[in-house]
């Protein structure tokens, strides 16, 4: 399988398309390998634009999801301090909705 991209594989498929005159593509052996080969560079050219519209519409729902997701943040942020206020900072209802409640450490000195 070659390493070229695909870009310089179909390139030189139309270069070695175009230049046929009329009498080499009316050859037996040549023209059923024309036909086939200028079908599939054709299908390729589809392919490539396929590929970029859907690039595009890709990068437009990249940017609509990343709206979404910040204008989420905002409020699930506001929901979170909503709630703690309305139970309180340490309820263990809070757990619940996914909230840490408040726990205080108590600060006992330790024994040596």
């Amino acid at each position: 399988m070659s390493r070229e991209n695909y870009v310089n594989t179909v390139e030189s498929w139309r270069l070695l398309i175009d230049p046929m005159d009329e009498q080499e593509a009316a050859a037996v052996e040549i023209r059923q390998q024309r036909a086939e080969l200028d079908a599939m560079y054709k299908r390729a050219q589809e392919l490539v634009h396929k590929r970029a519209e859907l690039r595009a519409s890709m990068q437009t729902a990249t940017r609509e999801l990343q709206g979404i997701l910040k204008n989420g943040r905002i409020v699930a942020t506001y929901l979170g301090k909503a709630l703690r206020y309305r139970h309180g900072r340490d309820s263990e209802q809070l757990i619940r909705f996914g909230l840490r409640p408040d726990r205080r450490r108590s600060w006992r000195k330790r024994e040596p």
